[in-house]
């Protein structure tokens, strides 16, 4: 996350506000990953310790999964909620 801080500063008293949302948004996204992986090789040494080696390799198999769903998922849900909560809206401004 500090990436992103020092790519917002040198770039933005270039007045390259584009580059820095594109650039910012590529390291969050290799933030996130890694996140994802840590959490899922975490959990996984937990499983593995306490309930068995087939626990672990299957909670380092779901996880990801999981959270790859999620990734995928949740932008589209919440974007379709945002279109018919702006078509709601309008109609209650036409309506009133």
């Amino acid at each position: 996350m500090g990436a992103a801080k020092v790519l917002h500063r040198t770039l933005f008293r270039r007045r390259l506000k584009r580059e820095i949302v594109e650039n910012s948004a590529t390291v969050l996204r290799i933030a996130l990953v890694g996140a994802a992986v840590l959490a899922a090789g975490t959990a996984s040494l937990v499983f593995d310790v306490v309930v068995g080696r087939a626990a672990g390799l299957t909670v380092l198999a779901i996880l990801p999964a999981v959270v790859g769903l999620l990734w995928l998922t949740y932008p589209a849900i919440v974007g379709r909620r945002g279109r018919s909560g702006g078509k709601a809206q309008a109609a209650r401004a036409v309506d009133s």
